[in-house]
């Protein structure tokens, strides 16, 4: 972990939006991060992982507590992983404490399963407790479109659809599946990426301009835009959808394989 939060920030930094790497507040974060290994599954294995109160020397004794559970998991396995969080009692706020849940993509496989994924965390958690989290959103340029329409003398008047004829929206990878072919064989690129990652620049590049930066109201305007997406049908998928899977080439000459011979694709089907 250590090292990748040293791959976005530098001892030595002087740009203007990367800030020097601090050793004393990442030692302090760091003696308080715990890893386990257990069934997500399974209530008894999740009570290992509740938390103990830091016994920090002249601490203060209404302290905060606050613990963030990452789940990056395939949604076969969140359902059950959900009802155990609450059942090891790792959803309960209480104490002067409070319990966060990140949730990464993929959510769901469609969208009743996405639906019955919501209602379930629901009833384990809430509203304010989740973060349905799009690592996007955590990237300098993405971050700084915000900043470049609604906080700009020259863009703001001007991005609307009396003066801009089309967007487009190209996400270019410099990296394969590498070892995650049998994930992509399961969902794909459109669900790894559509629904989430583009569907956040899309938002971002169309959205009104919202009443304040409060988290609150610029989801309501994201969600407008999502509200007026015309969904294709069968006939317009095929003759405005184009899919394929990469071929073997060149990357800084250095020369990649194609789809199918990635080094985790299934041997039966090279």
């Amino acid at each position: 972990m250590a090292e990748g939060i040293r791959s976005f920030v530098s001892d030595t930094a002087s740009g203007p939006t990367t800030e020097p790497f601090d050793a004393q507040a990442w030692e302090f974060l760091a003696s308080r991060i715990t890893h386990f290994a257990g069934d997500l599954t399974e209530a008894r294995h999740l009570c290992t992982a509740s938390p103990n109160p830091r016994k920090d020397s002249g601490a203060a004794p209404n302290r905060w507590q606050c613990n963030l559970l990452s789940c990056c998991r395939q949604p076969v396995i969140r359902h059950d992983s959900f009802e155990q969080l609450g059942a090891a009692g790792l959803a309960q706020e209480k104490d002067n404490s409070f319990r966060r849940v990140i949730i990464e993509k993929p959510f769901g496989s469609d969208l009743p399963s996405a639906r019955a994924l919501n209602a379930q965390i629901l009833r384990v958690l809430s509203e304010a407790q989740i973060y349905r989290m799009d690592h996007f959103l955590g990237k300098e340029t993405v971050q700084n479109i915000m900043v470049l329409r609604f906080a700009n003398g020259i863009f703001e008047p001007m991005w609307n659809r009396d003066h801009i004829d089309h967007v487009q929206i190209s996400v270019a990878e410099t990296v394969g599946v590498e070892r995650r072919a049998r994930f992509y064989e399961a969902t794909g690129a459109l669900r790894d990426m559509v629904p989430n990652h583009v569907f956040q620049l899309l938002s971002l590049i169309a959205m009104g301009p919202p009443n304040s930066f409060a988290a609150d109201a610029v989801r309501t305007e994201k969600h407008k835009v999502l509200e007026a997406v015309h969904p294709l049908d069968d006939a317009e998928v095929r003759r405005n959808v184009v899919r394929g899977q990469y071929g073997a080439g060149y990357y800084q000459q250095e020369r990649r394989p194609g789809y199918r011979r990635s080094p985790a694709w299934p041997r039966q089907q090279n």
